[in-house]
């Protein structure tokens, strides 16, 4: 008998769930707007979450890239003044040895 009672008292609410639909569906409509907007909204979130990650790995593979030139510049210098003292003394242009100071 329990049982019988329990599943007559579901389909009742069940029965009036349905007639509430029925008598008031802008209820049904609001409420699928509002589910609309949040996934929308969320939505939105993660293509901004996306876009700013983006973002922060570029900026990161620039810094990366920076630091790499920046440790390879002065690497470059030795190689160049090593190459220099190689070479011995340089020549001297006649002009090169003379600064001309006019006021």
């Amino acid at each position: 008998m329990l049982k019988a009672i329990d599943a007559q008292q579901v389909i009742v609410q069940i029965e009036h769930a349905a007639k509430v639909q029925q008598q008031h569906p802008e209820v049904q409509q609001r409420f699928m707007q509002v589910q609309t907007m949040e996934e929308r909204k969320l939505m939105h979130e993660r293509v901004q979450n996306a876009e700013e990650a983006d973002r922060a790995r570029i900026r990161g593979d620039e810094r990366k890239e920076k630091k790499k030139n920046e440790e390879e510049k002065p690497e470059k210098g030795k190689e160049d003044s090593h190459r220099r003292d190689q070479e011995g003394p340089r020549k001297m242009n006649g002009s090169e040895g003379h600064i001309n100071i006019t006021i």
